[in-house]
């Protein structure tokens, strides 16, 4: 009588079958290893072609089943596929029905993590692809996709395959007009090749009866759910949608592989009907990268998406990165932006910073329209004149279109409601206008406030502090024409002359420099050749002849005027001064300190105030 002795498991007969199974499917030159410790890969395959190595390997989590469903359904637990999602070489799930001795397939980083429930421990998942004669070259096509990637290899055409599992929604003939609709928007692009293609680096299309999933070859993907789509409301619109959130998927990986043009097509595809694009982590970055004169329209309409129909949150990001962009658009395409916000942002609580932000958009170029949005924006909201920026907005405009009388009025007011940094901007418009004992007062209270200040207001109370103090009281009001005239009919000597051209102008530049030269004090003598080159910017003579005077006497002023000298006459100034015969080392080496990209003058550009943008922050505004 035979004693009791241990029986084998059942389970592990299934296991070693299964390896059976599976090792005799491979190409016979293919290694397979067994896991020491098994973390979820029980077995390491390593590729040949031929008797040559080549480097490529992949893991395998076997799977036994006495009887499979079809396609096989197996429980895999949440942190085995984090984990296989972790490894640095990709794995393949691999389950063998005893049963019928089929074999099925799938690569891991291809099972949705998240299909069954965010929380779920672990969960049945299907394992659809039975293996047959091009599964081993689909898996080497895969590690070989993935190695290309990591390096870098990406050709064109790139290989776009849509795949057909399934019926998607399970209607054929919805899913036969999608398959159109996608070759529809593939097809145009030379770089794309709708098809598989020899490339190891390709995009896939795989649909199935309630997922999308969009990959790049050799990785995992981007998986669109449509569990509670229904075919039956609106077909038409289910397609729209579908193909949009496709193409904003494409758009993804097209950057990740960095074929940046293609990028930006599937983007300009996707901003009408997409709403993935509208996510907080893709708005900004979609809005930024088609910020462009070719992609501009697409740009436009995911703006008023974003901006004008979107959530609070929404319109604020997308407000926040257009004013980041502007530089990158022509004046067309901020005035067209700024009419969307004047004509279709809601009539709400915070339709008046709407506006406010569309004059930002085009206070730059067009200061009629810019005027009318912020008086707009005053209408809807009178708390606005009592805002300093709203004032400081008007009185730039009004420097840059020549009014100075009215820039000196406005900076007047944002001094008035509390802002001092507009001291200077408010003492130089007076210069300007013609106010010039008060412009000098509003310039020492500047320095005296010791507000951080560009070179050029300190130099200015330099250079027409002399002037003032030369010419005496100038005339109540300046007459550019007269001076300039009468300056020009000057005589050499005729010190009077050149007093009555600067009562009539004391800003008449060629009077000044007679000035300059008729003073026997050297370091008064560079100040008002400083003021006759203020007076007229754009002459790069006056100024390399007020930097040398100011290099030969007043050298602690030299840097400042450097500055100066370079934002006024512009980068051409290097050249001039290396030709000129009586220009020193000592000022062209303070041009080059300066460096050719200084930042522009304060007063130059239009001055935004603490605030370039309004903060869409509802009923409380800050």
């Amino acid at each position: 009588m035979t004693e009791d002795m241990p029986q084998r498991p059942y389970q592990h007969v299934l296991e070693s079958d299964s390896r059976k199974a599976f090792e005799q499917r491979l190409p016979g030159n293919w290694i397979v290893e067994p896991r020491e410790h098994d973390y979820g890969i029980d077995l390491d395959v390593e590729i040949f072609d031929g008797d040559s190595a080549t480097g490529m390997r992949f893991g395998v989590q076997l799977k036994g089943q006495v009887k499979s469903d079809d396609p096989a359904r197996v429980t895999l637990r949440r942190s085995t596929l984090n984990y296989w999602r972790e490894s640095d070489v990709p794995v393949v799930v691999i389950v063998w029905d005893e049963w019928t001795d089929r074999v099925f397939w799938e690569m891991s980083y291809l099972i949705d993590r998240y299909k069954k429930s965010p929380t779920a421990k672990s969960w049945k998942v299907t394992i659809g692809r039975e293996w047959d004669d091009s599964s081993a070259a689909l898996i080497k096509r895969e590690i070989s996709s993935r190695r290309a990637l990591i390096r870098g290899h990406v050709q064109l055409p790139l290989s776009i395959v849509i795949e057909r599992r399934e019926d998607w929604m399970g209607d054929g003939r919805l899913t036969a007009e999608l398959s159109a609709r996608l070759r529809g928007l593939l097809i145009p692009r030379d770089e794309i090749h709708v098809g598989r293609v020899s490339t190891d680096v390709g995009i896939d299309i795989i649909i199935e009866s309630k997922t999308i999933l969009i990959r790049i070859s050799g990785n995992p993907g981007i998986v669109l759910h449509f569990n509670n789509a229904s075919p039956e409301k609106d077909r038409d619109r289910l397609l729209s949608t579908t193909l949009a959130d496709v193409a904003a998927g494409l758009a993804v990986l097209t950057e990740s592989l960095r074929l940046f043009a293609l990028e930006t097509y599937f983007l300009s595809a996707a901003v009408r009907d997409s709403d993935l694009i509208l996510d907080e982590k893709a708005l900004g970055g979609s809005l930024a990268k088609l910020a462009k004169p070719h992609s501009f329209a697409a740009m436009a309409e995911l703006f008023r998406r974003s901006a004008l129909h979107g959530t609070m949150l929404q319109r604020l990001q997308a407000m926040t990165v257009v004013m980041g962009e502007l530089d990158k658009l022509g004046p067309n395409e901020r005035k067209t932006l700024a009419l969307l916000l004047r004509d279709e942002a809601p009539r709400d609580e915070i339709y008046s910073q709407a506006l406010y932000n569309a004059s930002q958009f085009v206070k730059g170029d067009d200061h009629d329209l810019a005027r009318s949005l912020l008086n707009k924006a005053s209408e809807v909201d009178p708390a606005y004149k009592d805002r300093s920026y709203f004032w400081s907005d008007l009185a730039g405009m009004d420097f840059h279109d020549g009014d100075y009388r009215e820039s000196a009025a406005h900076y007047s007011k944002a001094v008035e409601l509390g802002d001092d940094s507009f001291t200077a901007f408010y003492a130089d418009a007076l210069l300007y206008f013609g106010d010039l004992d008060e412009s000098l007062a509003q310039f020492e209270k500047a320095r005296d406030l010791n507000l951080e200040a560009h070179p050029e207001w300190n130099l200015k109370l330099l250079a027409f502090t002399d002037v003032r103090n030369r010419i005496g009281t100038p005339g109540p009001e300046r007459h550019p024409e007269a001076a300039w005239k009468e300056a020009m009919e000057l005589v050499v000597g005729d010190d009077l002359g050149v007093l009555r051209c600067l009562h009539l102008d004391y800003f008449c530049a060629p009077a000044l420099m007679r000035l300059a030269i008729s003073t026997a004090d050297e370091q008064q003598r560079s100040r008002l050749m400083l003021a006759s080159a203020f007076a007229n910017p754009g002459d790069w003579n006056a100024w390399l002849m007020a930097l040398q005077e100011i290099a030969d006497h007043s050298p602690n002023l030299l840097g400042d005027a450097a500055t100066c000298a370079l934002q006024s006459a512009g980068p051409s100034i290097f050249e001039h001064a290396a030709l000129s015969d009586f220009t020193s080392e000592q000022v062209t080496q303070a041009l080059e300190s300066v460096g050719r990209r200084p930042k522009p003058f304060t007063v130059r550009g239009v001055p935004t105030g603490s605030k370039s943008f309004e903060i869409l922050s509802g009923p409380e505004r800050t």
